[in-house]
């Protein structure tokens, strides 16, 4: 077993000046006091000797405890072992910005140890979903070190498992990007540059919804028809049809089921080019023969030979995640092994997410954009495909996003019935796709500004274990206050006790009562002030922004008070009366709380409470009123109709 070391300030760094440090292993923790330097520094080489810990788990390890204590003990001249090595001191890394997906994201300077490991929780991409396992796991299938792997980006993973593929090939592979987009007319252009598929929503509240979900779609296409850069224009990749690479038993049921894009000939159907043979059906009788796994995926093979470096890179992960998933649907919950089994299945999502992501990056040298256009073309075409699968079956479509499908059935579907679901739609794809979840019911949620309109990332629904699947929620944001996010969790546990669809609009009166008294308790200033602090990230430098946003505010007070805010920064603030609006959370001076603007914060809890019950044809005007209303709110049931579609 790793012995670990926990250790943490008392407080954050950049708000205040910590007094103390908290220090914890096995089931012990004590606080050592700042201001005793020569003590401080004692007890903790005292305890790097007696413990000797193999981890040391952080939070502001980074930029803030090792730098602290590498200083301080080189202005007493005391050797303090940090890294088992003595002649080796901390190994520091300046941090920076880098842009990914759309987002800005600062990472930290980095403080690196050696002969035993240093983790800073808060300077890591992954460790808070998918804990040290996961981080571990990176660093296994990544072929990097435990420390370099918490703190670097999934894609530099992915990176690093190509370079271990290239090496083992023998393939030179330039300093930097050499290929350029091929040349495209318009109507190809037009055709081609596009991302994954995601249909508008049925909006409305809707029982007895199952939830099925490719596992890993964009890196099993990748491999299933061996796409990757040197590949990419070779024959069978010039005319993406999914029809075309079926299962051999299951082309007769395509030309007949799905003629909207046009029969697929005799001849065509017989030529060999089928990238992977998926091996569905094992006796190669009819279409509808039973008894398709997942596990016979594992067993598929590539008629080109050799695969491309994308998917020989991209098989000993995506066979691994599969035993992993496999593993982890057969055991209990408390299975000792379920929590360490998920936290790998964790790791592995990540890579194989940026996997598709990295075809397309402007530094990736070999990256090539017709890659990444070629995958999203048969994750599109095979969406299409298990859409008319499943309406062919009896299904309702109501929503489609990316690699999942939202279904309903009249009746709810029986075990027997999803299987035959799933069956009917690996034959059709010869995609690996699971059950994710079954739904007792689920709302998709319209917008705000357009209400006919529906959104398509914005939905929740409680599954038959009483447990919500929540899609742009404002407890689902970063930036939302932990009141809000508090109120909303309240209204949802109000919903969940429902007995069924028709019942839950006998929970409106309730989920109000809760809304009024949180309100009232924050107006008698009973809400704690560090419940109410929102946060924002600076997507650009301060003097950089034309509009003053509440952020922008906050940001150029702490600027004012000699603290810095960069882009990709986090600011936190609180909302108070005034010309200002805001306060900066990380302000010296403390915030006197009957400065805290209630009726703002009362305003966005009845903003988030009608998100949820807006499917209950409930507007933000009723919750006005009834919160407002000295006798409370009635308790009719007439007063909640049902509006149509809902």
């Amino acid at each position: 077993p790793l012995r670990v070391l926990g250790i943490t300030p008392n407080c954050d760094p950049f708000h205040a000046h910590p007094k103390c440090l908290k220090i914890a292993w096995d089931d012990r923790c004590f606080q050592l006091q700042l201001a005793r330097e020569s003590l401080l520094l004692q007890l903790i080489t005292e305890l790097l000797n007696d413990l000797d810990p193999d981890i040391i788990v952080s939070r502001f390890g980074d930029d803030w405890i090792l730098p602290y204590l590498s200083n301080l003990a080189r202005r007493r001249r005391v050797h303090l072992p940090l890294s088992r090595d003595p002649k080796l001191q901390v190994t520091r890394h300046s941090g920076g910005v880098h842009f990914t997906y759309g987002q800005v994201v600062r990472r930290g300077p980095q403080s690196l140890l050696h002969g035993r490991l240093h983790i800073d929780a808060r300077n890591t991409l992954s460790i808070g979903d998918v804990a040290l396992e996961g981080v571990i796991e990176t660093a296994r299938v990544g072929g990097l070190s435990v420390q370099t792997a918490a703190r670097t980006s999934p894609g530099a993973t992915l990176t690093s498992m190509k370079m271990i593929t290239y090496l083992r090939r023998g393939i030179m592979v330039p300093n930097f990007k050499q290929q350029t987009e091929d040349e495209k007319d318009i109507l190809t252009l037009t055709h081609s540059d596009k991302g994954g598929l995601i249909f508008t929503p049925i909006a409305g509240l809707h029982s007895n919804v199952v939830e099925v979900d490719f596992t890993s779609m964009f890196p099993w296409i990748a491999r299933r028809y061996n796409i990757s850069p040197e590949t990419i224009h070779h024959a069978h990749l010039q005319d993406r049809d999914p029809r075309r690479y079926a299962p051999a038993s299951a082309k007769r049921s395509l030309t007949e089921q799905f003629q909207p894009w046009g029969p697929v000939g005799q001849a065509e159907q017989e030529r060999s080019f089928i990238v992977v043979e998926a091996g569905m059906l094992a006796n190669g009788s009819d279409a509808d023969q039973p008894g398709l796994d997942l596990e016979s995926l594992q067993g598929s093979r590539f008629a080109q030979n050799p695969p491309g470096m994308l998917a020989e890179t991209l098989t000993p992960l995506l066979e691994k995640r599969m035993h992993y998933k496999r593993a982890v649907a057969e055991m209990d919950a408390d299975d000792p092994r379920y929590g360490l089994f998920k936290n790998r299945l964790g790791a592995h999502k990540d890579i194989g997410v940026v996997a598709y992501g990295r075809t397309k990056f402007r530094k990736e040298t070999d990256g090539k954009v017709e890659v990444h256009e070629s995958i999203t073309d048969f994750a599109r075409k095979s969406m299409v495909l298990a859409k008319m699968t499943a309406e062919s079956l009896g299904y309702r479509f109501l929503h489609g996003y990316v690699d999942a499908l939202y279904l309903q059935k009249p009746d709810a579907a029986s075990d027997a019935e999803v299987q035959e679901l799933l069956d009917a739609i690996i034959r059709v794809t010869g995609l690996p796709i699971v059950l994710e979840g079954r739904y007792k019911w689920m709302a998709f949620m319209p917008s705000k500004r357009k209400p006919r309109l529906p959104v398509a990332n914005r939905f929740f629904g409680i599954d038959e274990s009483g447990d919500f699947k929540i899609r742009g929620l404002a407890s689902r944001r970063k930036d939302t206050p932990a009141w809000i996010a508090q109120c909303e969790s309240q209204i949802l546990q109000v919903l969940r006790q429902a007995p069924g669809v028709e019942d839950l609009q006998n929970c409106v009166p309730r989920a109000v009562s809760l809304l009024r008294k949180q309100i009232e308790a924050l107006r008698a200033g009973r809400i704690p002030v560090p419940d109410l602090v929102l946060t924002k990230k600076l997507t650009k430098a301060p003097e950089e922004y034309r509009t003053r946003t509440d952020s922008v505010r906050a940001a150029r007070q702490l600027i004012e008070a000699g603290k810095q805010a960069r882009i990709a920064d986090h600011v936190r603030f609180v909302y108070v009366r005034g010309a200002e609006r805001v306060y900066a959370w990380d302000l010296p001076e403390p915030l006197d709380p009957r400065r805290i603007d209630s009726a703002r914060y009362q305003e966005l809890a009845i903003r988030s409470a009608h998100m949820i019950l807006q499917m209950l044809a409930v507007t933000e005007d009723d919750l006005k009123r009834w919160l407002g209303a000295k006798n409370g709110l009635p308790q009719q049931k007439s007063l909640f109709p049902r509006p149509q579609g809902f």
